[in-house]
């Protein structure tokens, strides 16, 4: 029987601003007869757990009648405006389902600190109209759209300004900070002073104005990495993701752990607006939706040609006794563009150090980490103790795993063991040895903050000639239009354990493709390798069509979720035997569910403090009639991830779609 309903009583569910273990997050409290105008998304005052502390109000609904619980009082409205949009408490209720988190939690997370005194803001200035070109065209209503092209920035500024003139808002979420740059500096120019940078969260004036402004619904854009998923925007008129396939778009650190990809759609689905997705190199995931008919393709308004990539066989090298980091056929592209003005040539290495790998001539046997799995990298040293001519030490620089080279190879008993890569310092000698009078730089995201600065006010200022880099070297102001770009050893980054192995060096060389105004240059002991056909013949399906059909016969996502649990503890005993026991317990369920367990295991995590990490990875197929985008909050059994995972202490931590594996 129905519980009878006083319609004089209000109860409010609130969701505390706090940072909530899982299964805690909705709270009911009575509303007191001077506060029965509140509304869902406002922010009051209640006290939890013997302190006052600041609450969303998420829904509101009759007491129940007769209740012997004894409720507690909200206590204030702090703002009389919605403190979060529809769309926001959307977005949050999806992300506690999906990643398995509190909902206050994510809430926490998606909101700043309250400021509560009045903002006097300035009107926006009008709209400026240096824009000159054709926007991309967008559907009415919600639509995902893939364009699988290099981004023009002034198509980009038309579709924002279309937005602007229908008095709407646009959301433009980025990889990675200096992305923030170069894309507000571009439409600033284009459009005026309606362009706002997602501030962090240190910053409380400019977030609060931002927040004030959003929520108001004026028309503005926000550009912010992948935070920016939470900005209050009730007006929007479209979300873009650029460079989707890059992983920075997903929160790794603390949680809640998002995919700021998968978190755009949901935004864009709860306003009835389409989603934008840009890259020259999508995700395979984002190919794989495309096929099922989930994404649509999204034309470019502008072409923009790619320099031709050509690969260069080391083997033919090593048959002509040329082990220098430079080809020949670099070292003459090398020669005759040095004596052009400003950068001329980027050479692109994987690591500081010595050599990638080391991989044995006859057999291609790679020695890998015990712990890790990852190739084992030569250490510099200055002398030799092992029967090959290599320094005998080998080192994992992910977990500093140390190793003795074996003066045998184990799998064909060979002795000819050779390190594969090229690192910073070697490649620096080696251009400094051909061309004694060209001026070279080098450039790691690791070197200090000064550094980095002179080294970039170097090549704007046209005072280096060849630039040697890591990947992170490719965003520096300055570095565009250059003539020669050479990947010294990009078949490094294909031999991590990671399924995503392939993609991940196919993205990295088509950024730096992007950069290539003659040519780029890869050299390589697999030349026939579906990444570099695929950019050499100017076919990406190839990759794509290959790597989807191997993913699928090793059930590797799109065609499974995967979940990541981790405990850490301060010794490995107590986290081994903590995991083998939450493991046990799992196992038995998880399997009623056609989800396979795998471990527990030791993991490659870094953590600090020397705290030791295990792990245990869940995988659930999925079969294409059941999958869905926007990703449903559930698992592919049908059941919320939270459901399943009830027995995982709360002190772990639970990644759903990790990005490393």
């Amino acid at each position: 029987m129905d519980q009878a309903i006083d319609e004089g009583r209000t109860i409010a569910e609130l969701v505390p601003l706090l940072r909530l273990p899982r299964g805690l997050g909705l709270f009911d409290y009575r509303v007191p007869p001077g506060l029965n105008a509140i509304v869902p998304g406002q922010l009051v005052d209640a006290t939890f757990r013997g302190r006052l502390c600041p609450a969303v109000v998420w829904r509101l609904k009759p007491e129940p009648q007769p209740s012997a619980y004894r409720y507690q009082q909200v206590h204030a409205l702090l703002v009389p405006e919605p403190w979060l949009t529809d769309g926001q408490r959307v977005l949050a209720e999806w992300m506690a389902g999906y990643y398995a988190q509190s909902l206050a939690l994510v809430v926490k997370a998606m909101t700043p600190t309250p400021t509560l005194r009045p903002q006097d803001l300035p009107p926006l200035p009008p709209l400026a109209n240096n824009h000159a070109g054709t926007g991309f065209v967008v559907p009415t209503g919600f639509a995902a759209l893939l364009q699988q092209d290099e981004l023009s920035l002034p198509a980009l500024a038309a579709t924002v300004a279309a937005a602007f003139r229908a008095d709407r808002q646009a959301l433009l979420i980025v990889p990675e900070e200096n992305d923030i740059e170069r894309v507000s500096s571009v439409l600033s120019t284009l459009l005026g002073g309606r362009i706002f940078r997602f501030p962090e969260l240190r910053q409380r004036q400019a977030i609060m104005e931002l927040w004030v402004r959003g929520r108001r619904g004026e028309a503005l854009a926000v550009v912010g990495t992948r935070r920016a998923v939470f900005a209050p925007l009730p007006r929007l008129g479209f979300v873009a993701v650029l460079n989707e396939h890059d992983a920075s778009l997903k929160q790794w650190d603390q949680n809640p752990r998002y995919h700021a990809r998968e978190a755009a759609a949901i935004v864009a689905q709860a306003a009835g607006v389409p989603v934008l997705y840009f890259s020259r190199t999508p995700s395979v995931a984002s190919v794989w939706r495309r096929q099922q008919g989930q994404i649509s393709t999204l034309p470019s308004p502008v072409s923009v040609p790619a320099a031709p990539v050509v690969t260069v066989d080391l083997r033919q090298e090593y048959a002509a006794r040329n082990f220098s980091p430079l080809s020949r056929l670099v070292a003459d592209h090398l020669r005759k563009t040095i004596p052009g003005r400003g950068l001329q040539a980027v050479l692109l290495v994987q690591r500081k150090g010595a050599g990638g790998f080391t991989r044995c001539k006859d057999c291609g046997f790679v020695p890998r980490c015990s712990t890790c799995d990852l190739p084992l990298r030569p250490v510099q040293a200055q002398s030799s103790d092992s029967l090959t001519g290599l320094a005998a030490d080998l080192r994992c620089y992910r977990c500093d795993t140390t190793a003795v080279l074996a003066p045998l190879c184990p799998q064909c008993r060979g002795s000819r063991f050779s390190p594969i890569g090229s690192g910073a310092q070697k490649a620096l000698t080696a251009v400094r040895q051909l061309l004694p009078e060209a001026t070279v730089a080098s450039f790691d995201a690791d070197i200090p903050r000064r550094q980095q600065e002179e080294v970039a006010e170097a090549i704007v200022g046209g005072r280096v000639d060849v630039l040697v880099a890591t990947r992170a070297g490719l965003s520096l102001p300055g570095v565009s239009g250059v003539a020669m770009v050479c990947a010294l050893a990009p078949d490094t980054t294909l031999q991590l354990p990671d399924f995503r192995a392939g993609e991940r060096t196919l993205q990295a060389l088509a950024a730096a493709q992007s950069v290539a105004r003659d040519v780029l240059i890869l050299q390589t002991l697999y030349p026939e390798h579906p990444v570099y056909r695929s950019l050499v013949e100017k076919l990406p399906d190839l990759f794509y069509r290959h790597e989807l059909e191997s993913r699928q016969a090793l059930g590797y996502p799109p065609f499974s979720q995967m979940v990541r649990l981790m405990c850490v503890h301060h010794t490995e005993t107590e986290a081994r035997s903590e995991a083998e026991r939450v493991a046990d317990r799992l196992r038995k369920p998880l399997a009623a569910q056609q989800i396979t367990l795998l471990g527990p295991q030791r993991s490659h995590a870094v953590t600090r403090r020397g705290k030791s990490v295990w792990e245990v990875l869940l995988r659930a197929a999925i079969r294409p009639a059941d999958s869905h985008f926007p990703p449903a909050p559930l698992s592919p059994a049908g059941v919320p991830w939270a459901q399943l995972l009830s027995e995982v202490p709360s002190s772990w931590v639970v990644d759903v779609d990790p990005e490393e594996i």
